[in-house]
């Protein structure tokens, strides 16, 4: 996810005087951005292009794919070179469901679940990188912050991170993907 905007964002700070889409309907997102000092405008994603033209929304964070298609870069010209959030989705199958598979068939489910991930992921990135060279070329202007103001961005998340544990992100799940980045971020191997 990137933020794209109608004036340029490089800090927090930028981020906090301008009205932010979110999605309508999740109350715990949006007390959260409040908490962050933002201005959510929760709204259907059907109106996020003439929110954008008519002044409702100033930014909205999106894949540049999907910005691309719903040409929401043209009322909103530039966009952050920060990856803000990843875009998340997944196959569950229900526990009782896996393990009643022979051993044989768990490890193929969980090969081709890795297989077919990481061509998504690396599919995704190619769009992405294709989307916003696509729209530098129609105009789209990149706002690349330095390792200063990327750092400003962390520090304005990480006392978000504890108001997610248990009620946005189960705990287990939250607490995975904590050590997870610690590891590799310390360079421990490959993470899981």
């Amino acid at each position: 996810m990137r933020y794209f905007s109608k004036q340029p964002i490089r800090v927090p700070a930028d981020l906090k005087k301008v009205k932010l889409f979110t999605l309508p309907g999740d109350v715990q997102q949006v007390d959260l951005m409040k908490s962050l000092g933002l201005n959510p405008q929760p709204l259907e994603p059907t109106d996020i292009l003439p929110s954008l033209q008519t002044g409702l929304i100033d930014c909205v964070p999106m894949i540049p794919f999907y910005a691309q298609i719903g040409q929401f870069y043209k009322p909103a010209p530039y966009m952050l070179e920060l990856d803000w959030a990843p875009l998340v989705g997944g196959c569950v199958v229900l526990k009782e469901v896996f393990d009643s598979y022979p051993p044989v068939l768990q490890k193929a489910v969980l090969d081709a679940a890795a297989d077919t991930g990481a061509q998504v992921l690396a599919r995704n990135r190619v769009e992405g990188q294709e989307s916003i060279a696509a729209m530098v070329a129609s105009g789209l202007k990149l706002v690349t912050p330095t390792p200063v103001e990327v750092a400003a961005w962390r520090e304005f998340v990480t006392p978000a991170y504890p108001r997610l544990r248990g009620s946005v992100v189960p705990a287990e799940l939250y607490d995975l993907v904590l050590e997870t980045l610690r590891q590799h971020r310390e360079g421990a191997g490959k993470p899981r």
